[in-house]
This record gives C-alpha cells, sequence and structure tokens, in this order.
C-alpha cells in the first residue's frame, strides 16, 4: 500500500495562506514520508486549461520518483 495526500491540503482553502505549487507539495510531501500525491483537477494545481502551460519535466523528475 503507497500513503498520498491530496493537493487540495495545500490550496490555501483551509488555512491562512497562499497555496503551493505543485512542485512544492512534491516536495513537502517526500520530505514528510509520503509516497504521492493525488493532484486536484482544478486551480491552483491541475486545472485541464492550465496544464498545457505547466512545465512538465520539473514535475516528473521529482522526489517521487523511482524505488525507494
Amino acid at each position: 500500500m503507497k500513503i498520498s495526500l491530496h493537493s487540495v491540503s495545500y490550496a490555501g482553502i483551509f488555512y491562512r495562506g497562499e497555496p503551493l505549487s505543485i512542485e512544492d507539495i512534491i516536495a513537502k510531501l517526500s520530505d514528510l514520508g509520503y509516497d504521492g500525491v493525488e493532484l486536484m483537477a482544478r486551480r491552483p494545481h491541475a486545472d485541464p486549461m492550465d496544464l498545457e502551460n505547466r512545465n512538465f519535466a520539473k514535475i516528473k523528475c521529482n522526489k517521487f520518483s523511482g524505488p525507494k
């Protein structure tokens, strides 16, 4: 079993502050020991209208990649 967290947790809805970027969420969850992240398919994380403009190479090459 792999443990992940939904990105809505860092969307700025449940706390005061700015939402974290996808890259920042991946780094934070990896540091906390999570195996992955489930991306919210809306702004600010993975809205389909915005995905074309993202640098997927940065996201794909992240701390969750590869065996542990």
